[in-house]
């Protein structure tokens, strides 16, 4: 009754990974799973069962790849799509600390952004990481767009957007996570930071 003949060797990992950890409740399906009539599945187990740690990863890094996903479509609907569709013609987006890691793989999706930005002549102020000129340069090509770059070379994977009363802090480097902050005295705040970094960043590196 334990076993899913769609799902077995996803449901074999699941129990030899919780029997590795100690999860009494994994016991009931590898008996189950051993007791099979079907030969295939208990030489699958067996396998399994000697060389858990390797199953152990390979669960670890599918949950780490989906967790990847989910995080990179929220960070899309979180900061780009919010800020466009609540931002007016004239207001200006700030970011700082923008580092190469927040470009990779998601590069088209940032350039259909921006042209969506640029018709609605909403303001892009940037300063990126040096390691990020690359970006940066493309991204000053267009109307309606400031670019900078941060004084000093040095790893920044988080980087900080600012508009209206919202600050997000986001950061896409291996496992990407976010944090939103709406209140109109912390983005006071971050846009004071950002305006000290803007007057001592470069213009050029």
């Amino acid at each position: 009754k334990y076993l899913d003949s769609e799902n077995l060797d996803l449901q074999i990992y699941a129990a030899v990974a919780l029997a590795k950890f100690g999860y009494k409740s994994s016991i009931p399906v590898l008996v189950s799973l051993l007791l099979s009539k079907d030969d295939e599945v208990v030489r699958r187990l067996k396998y399994l069962l000697t060389n858990v740690d390797v199953y152990i990863k390979k669960i670890l890094d599918k949950i780490v790849k989906q967790v990847v996903v989910e995080e990179i479509e929220k960070l899309k609907t979180q900061y780009g799509e919010l800020a466009l569709k609540k931002m007016q013609s004239g207001e200006i987006i700030c970011y700082f600390g923008n580092p190469t890691s927040g470009h990779e793989h998601v590069l088209g999706y940032w350039d259909e952004w921006n042209n969506r930005r640029v018709k609605k002549k909403i303001w892009s102020w940037t300063i990126y990481n040096q390691d990020a000129k690359w970006y940066g340069e493309r991204r000053k090509k267009l109307p309606y767009t400031k670019v900078k770059y941060l004084p000093k070379a040095g790893p920044t994977n988080a980087w900080i957007e600012i508009y209206g009363d919202t600050v997000a802090i986001a950061m896409k480097y291996k496992t990407p996570r976010s944090i939103v902050i709406n209140n109109k005295y912390d983005a006071e705040s971050f846009n004071t930071y950002f305006d000290i970094l803007w007057d001592v960043s470069l213009d050029e590196i």
